[in-house]
C-alpha cells in the first residue's frame, strides 16, 4: 500500500511540473533564503524570484530574468526530459528515478497549493512521506505524535579524514572523502531498511548527518539502539576511535511538523550534541570497547594511517613501507575515481573493479552501467551533470552528489607539459633497466602518477601556481548554521521549509562549487586579478578534497586558490540574495608541496578560526528593531562573521593579537594595525594589489618571513 501512495504522489507532482511549465515566467517560486531572518526582517536584492530553472551544474541565483536569457542556460529542449512523459509512462519509471525527475524540474517551481515559498519537489515529496506514515499507523492507537524525527551525526570526519601521511596524500584524501560519501548512503539505507521506509522519508543527508522522518512505533526505537550499537562496533574494529555515530530521535506532532519544526529540531540537535559526549558508551558497558591484547610491541604500523594493531602478515607491502587493507584500498580507488561513474550495493564480494567494504556488504564501483551485474541491491550514480540522465536508461538509480572537481594530469598548462612528458619517459627508461622489484613498485607507482588520467600531486600543483611554486589550502563553512535552523525560519518554521533550506545549502557545496571551479558562475564574471586564461571545461588548478553539508576544503596552485576563494565568496552572496543573515567564512594558508599535510589541514583550520573571529561592535538599531533580542548579537558583537583569513600564517596572527593587546594597553591612535582576517566587501580593495605584487616573484625565490610579512600584513588607513 505504501509503495502504491508513494508513486501516485510522485506522478501527481511530476504532472503538476507539466502544468506549470506553460506559465512558468508569472508563477515563480520564491527563494527560501527570503524566508530566513535573525533580525530584521529582510527583502532580498534584486528580488526573492527564482528563475524557471531544473537542476544543473548552473548556479540558480534569485531575481527575476528575461525568459531569453533563461534559455540559454536552462534550454527548453531539455524540459521535454519530463514535459513529454504521460501517465502511462510515468507508471512504468522506478520511484527512484521518479523522485529523481521530481526533484530535477521541480526543485523551482512553486505548488498550486497557495504557498509560492514551497516547491513542487519538497511538497510532493514530504506529503508522501507523511502519508505513508499514517497510513502504517492507522491500524494501530491514536498517537498524538505520530512522527519520529530521527538523527544521525558521524563525528570523527576531520580526524579520519587528515590525520594521514603526504605518501599519495592527494589519491587517499579524495579517496576516503568519497568513502564517507558511501558510508554516509549506507547509514541512510541502514536506518530506512529498520523502520521500512523509502528515500521520499530522507529529510536531508550530507556531510556525515541525515535526519529520516520515521512512523512513531516502539520496535523503530529498539531497533535504532540495536543499530546504533552493532554499527559503533563495527566503526571501533576498523578504525578504532576515529569514527563514532551518533543515533538519536524524537517525538514530534502533526502541528510541530507543519507549523514549528524548528523547535523540535533544536531539541534533536542537542539531543546529538549530548550523545557525541558520551562516545562508545554501549561498547564501554558491554566491555567490547577494550583490545589490549590485539596490541604487541612488534606490530608495524600504517605508513599512511599509522595504523599499529596488525601484524606484518595484516599489512600489504608497498612501495613507501606498510599499509594496512583500507589504505592500500584508498590508494587504489583514488587512482580511478575520477573515472567512476557508478556504484552498486551487493552482498557479493565483486569480481572485477574496485569496492568499498562497509559491515558485511559491498559497495563496487564502475566506469559506465553496462558492466552492472545482476545480482544487487541498489544502485546510484555519480551527479555531474543533469543533462546527462539519458545515460540512465531505465536504472532506478539514485543520484550521489559529491565534489568531483579535480586536476588531471592531462590539463596542467601547456608550459609544463614538456617537462612532464620528459619526466614520463625517463622515469620508464629506469623502469626497464631496474632488476629490483621494490624499487620497480616504486618505478611503477611514479609513472601511474603522470598517466593523463592521473590526479596532479602537490609538486605539480604548486608548478602550477602564478609566482613562486607553492600550494593553497583553503576552508570555507556557513556561519551560525545551527542558529540558522534553529531561528531562522519563524514565519515559515514547516518540514517542507526546513528541507528546503538544508537542500539548497547541499546544491551550493555539491554541485555548484564543482561549477565554480570551472569558472562557470553563471551572471558574475570570475576572478582573474592574475590575468591567466581560464579553461571553463578542464577549470582551476585546484582538487576539491571535501565539499557538502555546509563546508568544503580543497587544494591547488596558491595563486588559484586566492582567486577561488573570491569567486565562492561573491557567488554565495549572490545565491542567497545578499542576505545579511546568511554569511560565509573562510581561511587560506600557503606551503611548500612537501609540507605535511596534517599541519596544512591543521592551519587552513585556524584561517578559518580567525576569519570567524573577525567580528564587529553591534551597530544596534542600525540592523535590528528590536536589537537587545537580536539572535547575533553577543556581549556587544555583531556575530555576522562574513569574512575572509588570506594568507595566514600562525606568527602573524600571533603579532596581530600581540600589537592589539599593546594598543588597548596604551590606547593608541596609531591606525597602521595587522588584519588577519577582511570581510569579503573590503577584500577587493585591499588585497588584490598585494597578491598581484606578490604572483609576479621569481618563480624560484625562496619564500622569506620578509616576503610572507608583506602579503599578509594589511595596513588599513
Amino acid at each position: 500500500m505504501s509503495d502504491e501512495i508513494i508513486r501516485e504522489l510522485l506522478i501527481k507532482g511530476v504532472l503538476e511540473i507539466q502544468e506549470w511549465f506553460p506559465r512558468r515566467y508569472e508563477y515563480p517560486l520564491q527563494s527560501i533564503f527570503s524566508q530566513v531572518t535573525l533580525s530584521k526582517k529582510y527583502q532580498l536584492v534584486p528580488g526573492t524570484d527564482l528563475p524557471p530553472a531544473y537542476l544543473s551544474d548552473n548556479i540558480v541565483y534569485p531575481g527575476r530574468k528575461n525568459p531569453q536569457d533563461v534559455e540559454k542556460i536552462w534550454p527548453q529542449k531539455t524540459w521535454n526530459e519530463i514535459t513529454t512523459l504521460d501517465s502511462q509512462k510515468l507508471k512504468k519509471i522506478g520511484v527512484n528515478r521518479l523522485l529523481f525527475l521530481l526533484e530535477k524540474f521541480g526543485s523551482f517551481a512553486p505548488t498550486k497549493n497557495g504557498d509560492s515559498t514551497i516547491s513542487i519537489y519538497d511538497y510532493y515529496k514530504l506529503t508522501a512521506a507523511q502519508k505513508t506514515i499514517l497510513d502504517t499507523l492507522s491500524s494501530q492507537d491514536p498517537n498524538k505524535k505520530p512522527y519520529l524525527l530521527i538523527g544521525g551525526d558521524l563525528s570523527g570526519i576531520q580526524n579520519f579524514l587528515y590525520t594521514i601521511t603526504s605518501q599519495n596524500a592527494l589519491k587517499t584524501l579524495r579517496a576516503r572523502s568519497f568513502f564517507l560519501e558511501i558510508l554516509n548512503e549506507h547509514l541512510v539505507d541502514r536506518v530506512l531498511v529498520l523502520a521500512k521506509l523509502t528515500r521520499v522519508n530522507l529529510i536531508y543527508s550530507g556531510g556525515g548527518v541525515f535526519y529520516v522522518l520515521a512512523p512513531n512505533i516502539p520496535t523503530i526505537k529498539q531497533e535504532l539502539n540495536n543499530f546504533k550499537r552493532d554499527f559503533n562496533k563495527w566503526l571501533y574494529d576498523e578504525f578504532g576511535t576515529k569514527l563514532f555515530l551518533a543515533v538519536t530521535r524524537i517525538e514530534i506532532s502533526q502541528e510541530s511538523l507543519l507549523n514549528n519544526i524548528t523547535q523540535p529540531w533544536e531539541e534533536l540537535s542537542q539531543a546529538l550534541f549530548t550523545e557525541k559526549q558520551r562516545k562508545f558508551s554501549d561498547l564501554i558497558k558491554s566491555k567490547d570497547f577494550f583490545n589490549l591484547d590485539k596490541a604487541e610491541p612488534t606490530f608495524e604500523e600504517c605508513d599512511i594511517c599509522h595504523r599499529d594493531d596488525l601484524g606484518k602478515s595484516e599489512l600489504k607491502r608497498a612501495s613507501d613501507g606498510y599499509r594496512c587493507d583500507f589504505c592500500e584500498n584508498t590508494v587504489r580507488i583514488g587512482s580511478e575515481l575520477a573515472q567512476i561513474r557508478f556504484v552498486y550495493r551487493s552482498q557479493n564480494k565483486p569480481t572485477n573493479g574496485s569496492y568499498f567494504s562497509i559491515e558485511n556488504v559491498f559497495y563496487g564501483m564502475l566506469r559506465e552501467c553496462k558492466k552492472l551485474p545482476q545480482e544487487h541491491s541498489g544502485i546510484w550514480w555519480i551527479f555531474s551533470d543533469a543533462q546527462k540522465i539519458d545515460e540512465l536508461n531505465d536504472l532506478d538509480a539514485i543520484p550521489l552528489y559529491v565534489g568531483t572537481h579535480r586536476r588531471l594530469m592531462k590539463d596542467i598548462p601547456l608550459y609544463l607539459k614538456g617537462e612532464k612528458e620528459k619526466q614520463y619517459k625517463g622515469l620508464q627508461d629506469k623502469f626497464e633497466r631496474e632488476d629490483n622489484s621494490e624499487r620497480k613498485d616504486v618505478l611503477k607507482e611514479e609513472i601511474t602518477a603522470l598517466r593523463d588520467d592521473s590526479t596532479a600531486s602537490f609538486e605539480w600543483l604548486a608548478k602550477c601556481s602564478s609566482g613562486i611554486e607553492q600550494i593553497g589550502a583553503l576552508r570555507m563553512d556557513v556561519d551560525n548554521l545551527g542558529k540558522l535552523f534553529s531561528r531562522g525560519l519563524p514565519g515559515k518554521s514547516s518540514i517542507f521549509h526546513l528541507s528546503a533550506l538544508s537542500r539548497n545549502f547541499t546544491y551550493f557545496f555539491k554541485i555548484y562549487v564543482n561549477s565554480i571551479c570551472c569558472g562557470n558562475l553563471n551572471t558574475i564574471k570570475p576572478c582573474n586579478f592574475l590575468n591567466k586564461e581560464i579553461n571553463t571545461q578542464t577549470g582551476r588548478d585546484i582538487s576539491v578534497i571535501y565539499s557538502g553539508g555546509d563546508d568544503l576544503f580543497l587544494i591547488g596552485a596558491w595563486s588559484e586558490v586566492a582567486e577561488l576563494s573570491i569567486d565562492l565568496g561573491k557567488a554565495f552572496k549572490q545565491f542567497v540574495g545578499y542576505h545579511p543573515d546568511i554569511t560565509l567564512s573562510g581561511g587560506t594558508t600557503v606551503h611548500y608541496p612537501k609540507f605535511p599535510l596534517y599541519q596544512i589541514a591543521s592551519l587552513s583550520e585556524k584561517a578559518l578560526k580567525e576569519a570567524k573571529w573577525n567580528i564587529e561592535p553591534c551597530s544596534m538599531s542600525m540592523c535590528h528593531e528590536n536589537w537587545r533580542r537580536c539572535s547575533l548579537k553577543d556581549g556587544g558583537l555583531c556575530m555576522r562573521k562574513d569574512s575572509l583569513s588570506l594568507f595566514y600564517t600562525p606568527e602573524l596572527a600571533a603579532e596581530a593579537k600581540s600589537l592589539k593587546e599593546r594598543a588597548d594597553v596604551k590606547s593608541s591612535s596609531d591606525k597602521l594595525r595587522i588584519k588577519t582576517a577582511l570581510k569579503w566587501k573590503e577584500l577587493e580593495e585591499y588585497v588584490l594589489k598585494q597578491v598581484k605584487l606578490f604572483s609576479v616573484l621569481d618563480r624560484h625565490v625562496r619564500w622569506t618571513p620578509l616576503s610572507r610579512h608583506q602579503i599578509a600584513i594589511l595596513k588599513i588607513p
